[in-house]
């Protein structure tokens, strides 16, 4: 109990949690409380000993990130950044080779069309196996 009481008190992080032993120190645990300016602040953690001291935590220091919150752009930060000089020219979709077409359609462009799509249609159905 005294080396509990000593790590405790150091504030030493333990590598793995023992339930019996934090149930044998631990009188209760309280979610939840008001901070010294009398607000209510509801991520407070305060475990409650059984000798009688008491240790307030901030719940909001060991909350896991949220999956969908937006990533601090920190220059310290090892990702890659995806906007590089070059990738301007290569997105743009204003490029000069435009190769859009107009197509001029006549009764002549949609009967060839329709004979052709006939024709495919026709040779798939006595298409021999």
């Amino acid at each position: 109990m005294l080396a509990f009481k000593k790590v405790l008190e150091q504030n030493e992080v333990i590598d793995t949690f023992d339930r019996y032993v934090f149930e044998s120190v631990v009188d209760k645990v309280i979610v939840g409380g008001v901070d010294e300016e009398g607000n209510k602040d509801p991520a407070m953690i305060t475990f409650v000993y059984k000798t009688g001291l008491s240790n307030s935590l901030d719940g909001e220091k060991f909350k896991p990130a949220r999956r969908n919150a937006k990533k601090e752009n920190t220059k310290t930060s090892n990702e890659l950044c995806s906007h590089t000089v070059n990738e301007d020219n290569k997105l743009c979709s204003h490029s000069s080779d435009d190769t859009c077409r107009v197509l001029r359609v006549t009764k002549k462009n949609i009967n060839l069309w329709k004979s052709s799509v006939n024709s495919l249609v026709l040779d798939e159905l006595f298409q021999t196996k």
